[in-house]
């Protein structure tokens, strides 16, 4: 009776002990190219859940309810940093009563500090500057070659919360570059005959992306981010871009149409909305590739367009 008790409580411990083991790393992410980094390179090490899912404006999101409860069961918060979540992260990371996922924390990372930035403000910043990103500008995630920097810091936090698996993160963090490098040059080709083409933004989200292309962007149809531009701006700077050569305007999915459109209207330049972001939800942009070759393809459609029409 006793060996078959202790027989049974060894197997409830070897069980437990088990679970413990290779329990996956319960990673939550603010933004969804970091959830593909992180399976990418965490592989079946991770769970891995995106706060956003690539349809917000990621400046203007509410701390709600289901970001807390996911938090409250993270191992490790990742966010893009920045300044880019402080208008909600802050207050999600403090309701939810987890004390490992805190700023300064082993279980707390920006990764925006361990990426070569755009566009860093020199001087002072102050709220009258609209919504202005003194450390540089945060849509990094646009940029293949910043997505290799993404890989290489979720490398080391995967290494130093499960550091037995080093060697398979590294091998797996190898492999994702390859597949960037590989992705950086594919696009390319698409956008050789784009090279040098002047564009216009309707907020900086497409900086990283422009640059890696080599594609000008001129400036953007806001005057201070995040602050929407009045019919006087709009005027201003639809007639000076018609003048210096622009070619496109371009807005996001969330930028509002009557901007784009009044902006198009006063120019003659068209406009177009493509995603600033991975969206989870829609199966045809729902991956890192996916989405800069959508850009990409309607990138050389629109100019396509645009040269038939003239």
């Amino acid at each position: 009776m006793i060996s078959n008790k202790c027989t049974v409580l060894f197997f409830f411990l070897a069980f437990f002990v088990s679970s413990e083991v290779f329990a996956k790393l319960r990673v939550v992410v603010t933004i969804p190219e970091f959830k593909e980094v992180f399976e990418a390179v965490g592989r079946e090490e991770v769970e891995v859940v995106s706060l956003l899912d690539g349809r917000e404006n990621p400046h203007f999101v509410d701390a709600v309810p289901s970001f807390i409860a996911e938090v409250a069961s993270a191992d490790v918060v990742c966010a893009v940093g920045l300044e880019l979540e402080i208008g909600w992260l802050p207050k999600v990371l403090s309701k939810s009563g987890n004390a490992k996922v805190q700023p300064g924390g082993k279980g707390f990372c920006e990764i925006g500090d361990s990426v070569h930035v755009l566009e860093r403000h020199s001087g002072s910043v102050d709220r009258s500057m609209g919504d202005v990103h003194a450390g540089g500008n945060p849509h990094f995630h646009l940029s293949p070659t910043a997505l290799k920097e993404v890989s290489e810091k979720v490398f080391k936090v995967l290494s130093q919360l499960a550091p037995e698996k080093t060697k398979t993160f590294r091998k797996n963090a190898s492999q994702f570059n390859s597949k960037m490098d590989a992705l950086k040059q594919s696009v390319a080709l698409k956008l050789q005959a784009l090279k040098g083409l002047k564009v216009i933004q309707f907020h900086k989200e497409f900086s990283y992306f422009f640059s890696e292309y080599s594609l000008l962007s001129l400036g953007t149809i806001e005057d201070k981010p995040g602050v929407p531009p009045s019919s006087a701006r709009i005027s201003q700077v639809a007639l000076s871009s018609k003048a210096s050569g622009v070619a496109l305007a371009i807005g996001s999915f969330h930028t509002p149409n009557n901007y784009l459109e009044k902006f198009t209207e006063i120019s003659g330049i068209p406009n177009i909305k493509i995603p600033a972001s991975v969206q989870l939800r829609d199966e045809k942009l729902d991956s890192i590739d996916k989405v800069q070759n959508f850009i990409a393809d309607h990138l050389v459609q629109a100019l396509a367009v645009k040269s038939v029409t003239r």
